[in-house]
């Protein structure tokens, strides 16, 4: 997977600035570069649906954006006070992210 929690982030650090114990609540992709325009439409529906369903069973909530520019798909989750946001450059990183937190969700 390929996330950045800061674009501007020169480090690429994909923890979560959310607040304690963020990295834990579903994980974080591993640094990359940020590309061009890329649309949650090329993410695969049901990588969408299993991570909505996975979260919101356990309470917590999902949220999907991207970048102004469009060089980045968002993901947030809220559980509790964390707030982690994930950063994806590619759809296919965001699928595979999603995924995980569904089963990361449904393994808590």
């Amino acid at each position: 997977m390929s996330a950045r929690t800061n674009p501007r982030d020169p480090k690429g650090d994909v923890r979560s600035k959310g607040g304690a114990g963020a990295d834990s609540i579903y994980g974080a992709g591993t640094a990359g570069g940020m590309g061009g325009a890329v649309s949650w439409g090329a993410v695969d529906g049901d990588a969408i649906a299993e991570a909505v369903e996975a979260v919101t069973a356990r309470g917590d909530a999902i949220l999907f954006s991207s970048t102004s520019d469009g060089g980045a798909l968002v993901v947030q989750a809220f559980s509790g006070n964390a707030k982690p946001k994930w950063y994806f450059p590619r759809a296919e990183d965001a699928e595979a992210h999603l995924r995980h937190m569904a089963k990361t969700a449904r393994a808590l």
